[in-house]
């Protein structure tokens, strides 16, 4: 028997191998490369600009030379779009062969609003525009045909939705700022005030008013804090409007927030120094027939005159940044003993220690004197006694009786000091953070003085206050970035705000002297004191998500929850949800470029308005009689008050057409205030009369906002503007609970409808 042998196969590793390397090879060239130039519509070259394709989620960035590069491109035909900060979006279709290499060259132009501008929306930081649901309105102070003379010559007439009631046009007077009309009827509706993200007060000063019998007999000037800011240090202005916008501020949001940003520096520059002086005098518009006096005001009239003076110097070395600044003004009314001297100066500083930390050092200090006569609706003012002739309170309409009343000394001196410090840290490019602390203080004395021999006051009155306030604030926020897949971005913020705010007040009094020269309070036969001293801490903690897709569908979803040392102490915390969508609709494919940009937007939001400090607790006023002392009810308390409730919904576009010649900003809010406080009728038999506030009102507040920007014609460095603003807003109380009507200060009267 025999065996046969079969032969073994032999191996065929190679023609595997083989096989396999020709198709990566096939693979690897079903791809090209794209590549060329952006410049600006002048030839010059731009760096940093984003080149996507969007359906594929791939992209580069331009060196400085202006060129990319994008390579690993599928073959096939493909939308490039380039877009810069300050530019119109621009797209291109491109074909790309498998193997090879194609040319692609963008020339971008200037726009003038731009979603991808980066405004501060609220305490979680910065944003694009493109990305946030509601509106934010911004003021570039450099873009403004006339110097302003104050923050409030920045905002009046500008914007939309924002009102200014005109102080009393004296010396160191202000005007109530509104935004978006009133949210409350007991409550302030002051907006908050942000300078260089620093808390500052945001509510007027107080009047210089003696403290009892003569409050009425003065000049009752209130003076706005945003006017101790010099606006030649003034960068630019935001304001958000509305509690759909400012959520994550808030208990005390609910009227608003402005921010203000001052100039700033660039690393390793050289020096630059400015200087300017305004010179302008003022003077009293004539009224009725051109041969007519003034209305028996004219012997006491003057050409007013004012001058400011103010310089500064900026630059940078390697890591190091500053801005310092000076200024003085004079300025001297259209009255006799109406006058304002200020001097303020400013410090901005940035530190680059390491490229992941950047510390920011801001302070500045004002110092400002203001001498007021007795004026406006003032049985002892000037004015109205000049006006009445011999109806007034002399019953003598000569000028030499009216003059009498100059005889008087009112004169406030108010320093201001606010500093802070910011620290920005970023340990790697999906996570950051931020931490500030700052703090504003105001010392005020305010003096009213009738001498011995006055005409309304012959045994003469005085009285002195020295108030201070101090609002001390520490932020912190922490940003962390990441992909939810290959189109989806998450930005998640997570942060917390502490407000201590303190107010303390000693006022003296005295009246009766015994003889003339310069009295001292202790001078006078009676002599009264008040002190008063008031402390309100807010804290709250927020969270809040952005959702990105495509870089053109955003979703915003955010919660702060707060305490208020004045909320009642049965009531909690207060929580303030937010939700808003922001959709760039040019950025579809299917958009023509030749229409423009256009993005649709909505915001739905809660803020709140905490009550007065002691409003929720039981008080007793001290009453001493002689020797004794004794005291009576004063507020009744209530355990369970707590912050009136904003919740507003807003919805609108933006729209730059013709060629980026024309900006569209529409939008519709509409506001319900919930909890309202307001004063509700005590019964007295309980030991306490008045009324105490309770969460019982509700209020509605609704209207349009419309801003038009455009190019008429441009001819070389010349060319025409218009702009247009419009804005309504309907107020109306729905319900006022268990509060009858009741009447405002000023000759308002609440009731509902």
């Amino acid at each position: 028997m025999s065996a046969a042998l079969l032969p073994l196969p032999r191996p065929r590793t190679l023609p595997i191998i083989l096989g396999l390397f020709a198709l990566v090879s096939g693979a690897y060239g079903q791809t090209g490369t794209i590549e060329g130039v952006v410049t600006d519509r002048d030839g010059e070259p731009l760096a940093g600009v984003n080149m996507v394709i969007d359906e594929l989620n791939l992209g580069s960035a331009t060196s400085a030379d202006g060129r990319y590069t994008i390579q690993e491109v599928p073959a096939g035909s493909h939308v490039v779009v380039a877009r810069f900060v300050g530019f119109q979006p621009q797209r291109q279709e491109v074909d790309v062969a498998a193997g090879e290499t194609v040319s692609l060259d963008f020339t971008l132009g200037e726009r003038t609003i731009d979603m991808e501008q980066v405004v501060v929306t609220g305490a979680a930081g910065r944003a694009q525009r493109r990305e946030v649901g509601n509106t934010v309105s911004a003021i570039s102070v450099g873009e403004l045909e006339d110097s302003p003379t104050s923050v409030e010559d920045i905002l009046s007439g500008s914007l939309p939705g924002v009102t200014l009631s005109i102080g009393e046009g004296m010396s160191g007077s202000g005007s109530q700022i509104r935004l978006r009309g009133n949210t409350s009827i007991s409550q302030t509706n002051a907006p908050l005030i942000f300078v260089d993200g620093l808390r500052i007060r945001s509510g007027g000063y107080p009047k210089n008013v003696p403290p009892v019998g003569y409050s009425g007999r003065s000049p009752n000037v209130t003076a706005n804090p945003i006017n101790d800011l010099n606006p030649v240090n003034i960068d630019r202005v935001e304001i958000v409007k509305g509690a759909a916008a400012t959520t994550l501020y808030g208990t005390e949001a609910a009227p608003g927030v402005i921010q203000v940003f001052t100039k700033e520096s660039t690393p390793d520059s050289e020096p630059v120094w400015s200087f300017r002086t305004q010179q302008g005098y003022s003077e009293m518009q004539a009224f009725g027939p051109s041969n007519a006096p003034f209305y028996r005001v004219g012997p006491f009239l003057r050409r007013g005159y004012r001058q400011n003076y103010s310089g500064s110097v900026r630059g940078g070395a390697e890591g190091v940044t500053y801005f310092v600044s000076g200024s003085y003004g004079d300025t001297q009314g259209v009255l006799p003993k109406d006058s304002q001297q200020k001097f303020s100066t400013r410090g901005n500083f940035g530190f680059n220690p390491v490229e992941s930390l950047q510390v920011d050092f801001n302070a500045y200090y004002v110092n400002d004197e203001v001498q007021n006569p007795p004026a406006g609706n003032n049985a002892q003012g000037l004015t109205l006694n000049a006006f009445r002739g011999d109806q007034n309170y002399f019953a003598d309409g000569s000028a030499e009786a009216v003059r009498q009343v100059l005889d008087t000394e009112m004169t406030t001196t108010r320093d201001h000091f606010v500093i802070g410090g910011t620290v920005n840290y970023s340990p790697s490019e999906d996570v950051s953070g931020r931490l500030r602390v700052g703090l504003d203080r105001t010392d005020m004395e305010l003096r009213s003085y009738r001498p011995l021999g006055f005409v309304f006051a012959e045994q003469g009155k005085m009285s002195n206050r020295n108030w201070i306030s101090n609002v001390t604030t520490v932020d912190l926020v922490n940003n962390y970035e990441f992909s939810l897949g290959s189109a989806l971005e998450s930005r998640l913020s997570v942060g917390g705000q502490y407000v201590n705010t303190t107010t303390n007040s000693v006022w003296g009094y005295a009246e009766n002297f015994s003889s003339p020269g310069e009295p001292t309070l202790s001078d006078g036969a009676l002599t009264l004191s008040f002190e008063s001293r008031i402390q309100e801490i807010n804290a709250g903690a927020f969270v809040q998500d952005v959702l990105s897709y495509r870089d053109r569908y955003f979703l915003t979803l955010g919660l702060r929850v707060d305490g208020n040392s004045a909320f009642g102490e049965d009531f909690g915390l207060q929580p303030y949800p937010k939700a808003s969508l922001s959709y760039v609709l040019s950025d579809e494919a299917f958009w023509n470029d030749d229409w423009g940009t256009l993005r649709l937007r909505a915001a739905y939001g809660h803020a709140g308005q905490a009550p007065g400090t002691f409003d929720a607790v039981r008080t007793w006023t001290s009453q001493p009689w002689g020797d004794q002392s004794a005291f009576l009810p004063g507020n009744v308390g209530n355990p369970q008050l707590g912050p009136e409730r904003t919740v507003e919904t807003e919805g609108g576009f933006n729209l730059t057409t013709l060629g980026d010649r024309l900006d569209i900003e529409f939008t519709y809010f509409r506001q319900i205030t919930n909890d309202a406080l307001l004063p509700v009728t005590q019964v007295p038999s309980e030991g306490f009369a008045g009324s105490q506030l309770e969460n019982a009102g509700k209020l509605r507040n609704s209207g349009l906002e419309l801003n038009m920007e455009g190019t008429l014609f441009e001819n070389g460095d010349w060319g025409g503007d218009l702009g247009v603003s419009l804005s309504t807003n309907q107020s109306e109380v729905l319900d006022l609970g268990d509060a009858p009507p009741f009447s405002v200060s000023g000759g308002g009267w609440i009731a509902e409808g």
